[in-house]
């Protein structure tokens, strides 16, 4: 009984975390445009702005990484509570940082990146309990943090009609604060470097109550392990991963033009910063049956087939948000996000597991990080531009394009039983 309450305690704890986290996440990343417009940027250079983010965050992850998965000193704790609190300090400079083109563009870099080095070490706070026995319901916690998301998003939307985007950093900082309180709260934990494998490989890798946190933590780690494999050599074992790597980094261009300038298509329809609000607050709240059942729907349906749905659900939306021609046809179209990227997310984290023995599905993760954020920065590079030299309706029309050539390339990849 008493491992049952502290299960459910810290559970409860994580849950405050994750929900915190994307409070502050939506206040930063889904009103991004927003609040960079407000500062004076074209489409074009927040595209630039955004890409270097994920960039930054691509040279930075790994040496974070090495330097938790190696530490003996610091605890996770420790360190997710530095990282918060750098987080902290740099949305409060951009609630008072002016409106200089540099000044904008490496505070608001600098933001981005340490939020997402921060999102990997909250997950690896609960891997590292799942680890010493506890398992915590990561998928709950996750899916509640949608729920926050999808709340602060639809009040944002309306308040910044109304107050002004400087309400955006603000909101953030106040989440950060209380975040900082509840990691403190949270349980303490060994360093990573005396945990991580304290558990046999295989035991790890067989256990259901652990594997979705457990694998989304490894993504970061496994980026300095993947540096030790070659990539045509990791290929030679699994030839047709190339066409799924080259896939999702089309698909996640698609997903990234979409979710960058969801302003201006929520301008070009005819809606404002409150439709982009609700527009984010839908998708989330969408989201939160996948994230929370995914483990149920995997026992039942092959991931492979899970995957491939959700890149025509990618398809599906790319094709619906550029038909619509007004605000209700907008909204309407955050209904495939059931089956697009909260459906993929997890997807394609079971398939590589799958697919792949315990140490090559670590590099695998690993790459999938690596082609998301690759996808990333092509999405805003190419949004930004076409968004200032061309339309909204090219705009979108690459982007679908984008998610077809992908789901084809997905496809061609996971034909096979296995690659």
């Amino acid at each position: 009984m008493s491992q049952l309450r502290a299960v459910k305690r810290l559970t409860l704890n994580y849950t405050f975390i994750q929900s915190l986290y994307y409070m502050g996440f939506a206040a930063i990343f889904a009103f991004s445009a927003v609040y960079l417009r407000s500062k004076g940027f074209t489409s074009q250079q927040v595209g630039l702005t955004l890409a270097l983010g994920n960039l930054a965050n691509l040279l930075a992850q790994p040496l974070v990484a090495n330097w938790v998965s190696s530490s003996k000193r610091f605890t996770l704790n420790q360190i997710a509570l530095l990282f918060a609190t750098l987080v902290l300090a740099s949305e409060l400079f951009l609630t008072i940082v002016p409106s200089v083109f540099l000044v904008v563009l490496l505070n608001f870099l600098i933001t981005q990146m340490l939020m997402m080095i921060l999102q990997t070490l909250l997950v690896s706070l609960s891997l590292s309990q799942t680890n010493q026995g506890i398992p915590i319901n990561f998928g709950l916690a996750r899916g509640i943090g949608s729920g926050a998301f999808a709340v602060i998003s639809f009040s944002l939307g309306g308040v910044i009609e109304n107050v002004g985007t400087f309400v955006l950093p603000l909101v953030a900082s106040v989440a950060a604060t209380l975040l900082i309180v509840f990691i403190q709260l949270f349980k303490k934990s060994a360093s990573l470097a005396q945990i991580a494998y304290a558990q046999d490989p295989k035991d790890q890798a067989n256990s259901t109550a652990g594997k979705p946190a457990m694998q989304a933590a490894q993504v970061s780690r496994a980026i300095v392990a993947a540096k030790s494999t070659p990539f045509p050599q990791f290929l030679k074992r699994y030839p047709r991963f190339f066409w799924v790597l080259a896939g999702i980094v089309l698909i996640l261009s698609n997903h990234s033009i979409y979710w960058s300038y969801q302003i201006n298509i929520a301008e070009h329809v005819g809606g404002n910063s409150s439709t982009l609000g609700l527009a984010a607050a839908l998708a989330a709240g969408i989201e939160i049956p996948v994230m929370v059942y995914f483990a149920k729907l995997a026992k039942r349906t092959p991931t492979r087939s899970l995957l491939l749905i959700s890149t025509l659900f990618f398809v599906l939306k790319a094709t619906a948000t550029l038909l619509s021609t007004n605000v209700g046809q907008f909204l309407g179209s955050q209904i495939f996000q059931i089956g697009a990227y909260a459906l993929y997310l997890p997807a394609v984290i079971f398939y590589v597991n799958e697919i792949m023995d315990f140490e090559d599905s670590i590099k695998g993760q690993a790459y999938l990080a690596m082609a998301s954020t690759l996808g990333g920065i092509i999405g805003n590079l190419v949004g930004g531009f076409l968004m200032d030299f061309y339309t909204v309706t090219i705009a979108l029309s690459v982007a679908l394009g984008l998610s077809i050539i992908g789901a084809g390339l997905v496809y061609f990849g996971i034909r096979p039983k296995r690659l």
